[in-house]
């Protein structure tokens, strides 16, 4: 009796485990991305904008008319905000300042500012240094849509701050070099939590 081969099907075998088989492929795998090889666009590519803070509209100016009137009565215009020393600034643009806003810098003179008109939008008023009591911080009531306001080295005490508690619109207040008390600003700032207070 003859030995009998096995070879042919262990060959048939090889060759359908390695996917060499004629008729038999492998599922077809997607090309290796080459990590030298930038990836493509649609990859990449991120819509425009994304992870980026919503942009700000620029401040507005005030209305020729309110500026001419204030303008009048002594007042200097221009913008006010926070510089990159984190205090209030004055210029005549906005440029490089943070929360900026149009102001008036002002020489107060009792009676004129309530009569006045009041601007619309958030405006600044720039105070610091004038001759300001505290019973003259009760025209300032009138003022809803001040947005800044700089009290700094006016002779205000605790008192004059109470004034400003109805300004809910208020969004900085610099008492730098005044000399009002911790317990008095502490008040000031239950009245205003949202507004950022400069010592």
């Amino acid at each position: 009796m003859q030995a009998r081969s096995f070879s042919a099907p262990l060959t048939v075998l090889l060759l359908l485990a390695s996917g060499t088989m004629p008729g038999c492929n492998r599922a077809e795998q997607p090309p290796k991305q080459d990590p030298t090889q930038p990836l493509p666009k649609e990859i990449v590519a991120a819509p425009a904008g994304a992870g980026q803070p919503p942009k700000q509209d620029p401040p507005q100016p005030l209305p020729k008319e309110i500026v001419g009137a204030w303008q009048k009565a002594g007042a200097e215009a221009g913008w006010v905000g926070l510089a990159s020393n984190g205090g209030l600034d004055f210029q005549d643009k906005a440029t490089g300042l943070a929360d900026a806003v149009p102001a008036f810098l002002f020489s107060w003179k009792d009676g004129v500012v309530a009569k006045l008109p009041v601007p619309a939008a958030p405006f600044g008023l720039i105070l610091g240094g004038t001759e300001v009591t505290d019973a003259g911080l009760k025209e300032l009531a009138s003022l809803k849509s001040l947005h800044t306001l700089d009290l700094s080295g006016m002779e205000v005490t605790d008192a004059g701050l109470k004034e400003l508690a109805g300004l809910k619109s208020l969004h900085t207040l610099d008492l730098s070099g005044m000399e009002v008390t911790d317990a008095g600003v502490a008040e000031l700032r239950k009245a205003l939590p949202d507004c950022k207070i400069i010592r």
